[in-house]
């Protein structure tokens, strides 16, 4: 059995292990993915209720892959939010769904988008969708595929598009989660931002460009 991440924002992340590191049958993707888009979109800022556990599924992933996923979501735990990610027990549990595609997402640059769902402005499931290869059917390298998981996880947890020298810029170059989108994630779940003018883009359904 692999170790994967089980990380509180409050603190430091330990490790567990996991009975389904590995990726679970492509039967049951349909099923959680319904259920993951069947709430209404959020309404911007929004967040996951403070103290709400993240449970993660993954669905035709690779075991290198997950451990990406798992890294990205241990680069935000320095922003101290009141938030628990774990590895779902089982597919039904899951409120975040997360899925690897042979093929390119669609016929734009996007290498990877996430779709969040709620009430109000309450995060409550999202689901991330990757590509492994590019429009051109080229294959992602590492480094771009790992920048764009650091982006999504952003996402999921409730920042839009953020300034250009953040991982969250819709075009992001920056290879790690700066000090700004930190920030920016703390004054998001402090109830910082107040409006769409000020602080991340508005979220919505969004994809990340290289």
């Amino acid at each position: 059995m692999a170790l994967v991440g089980v990380m509180t924002f409050g603190g430091p992340p330990v490790l567990a292990q996991s009975p389904h590191a590995a990726a679970s049958s492509g039967s049951a993707s349909l099923t959680t993915e319904d259920r993951a888009l069947s709430n209404a979109p959020v309404t911007w800022p929004a967040t996951w209720r403070p103290g709400s556990v993240i449970q993660v599924w993954f669905e035709d992933a690779g075991q290198d892959f997950q451990d990406m996923v798992w890294a990205a979501f241990e680069s935000w735990a320095d922003a101290r939010i009141p938030l628990t990610v774990v590895p779902a027990e089982s597919i039904s549990d899951a409120n975040v769904l997360v899925m690897e595609s042979p093929h390119p997402l669609d016929r734009s640059p996007r290498l990877g988008q996430t779709t969040i769902r709620g009430h109000g402005k309450t995060i409550e499931t999202a689901v991330i969708r990757f590509s492994r290869i590019d429009r051109h059917g080229q294959p992602i390298p590492r480094g771009i595929r790992s920048r764009t998981a650091l982006h999504e996880v952003g996402h999921v947890l409730g920042l839009g598009h953020g300034a250009q020298d953040r991982i969250m810029h819709m075009a992001a170059r920056a290879d790690m989660v700066t000090l700004g989108d930190l920030v920016d994630l703390g004054r998001l779940y402090r109830g910082q931002f107040t409006d769409v003018s000020e602080g991340p883009a508005p979220l919505q359904s969004v994809p990340f460009r290289p």
